[in-house]
């Protein structure tokens, strides 16, 4: 998938209420519940995602370790990151 295509999925997504890092982790987690990001989908390195979206590397680092500690992602260093279910 890529940033472009993400970043149009999301919405505006910035807007939503809390820390910076929690609303991404939030837009992602409803893109994936309804499907539009589907499972096996490999999701944007966190320095190229962190560019598109303009926010810090930490805000994606911490959205997506958010979405890993629910399984809704996984990672391999070197390989990226995926959805899982």
């Amino acid at each position: 998938m890529t940033p472009i295509r993400l970043q149009a999925q999301l919405g505006h997504w910035s807007s939503l209420p809390g820390p910076l890092y929690r609303r991404l982790a939030d837009a992602l987690r409803v893109g994936l519940e309804r499907g539009e990001i589907e499972a096996g989908t490999r999701l944007p390195p966190e320095r190229v995602l962190a560019k598109q979206l303009a926010v810090s590397r930490t805000t994606v680092v911490q959205a997506y370790d958010l979405l890993r500690n629910d399984d809704w992602l996984e990672s391999r260093q070197g390989s990226g990151t995926w959805v899982r279910r």
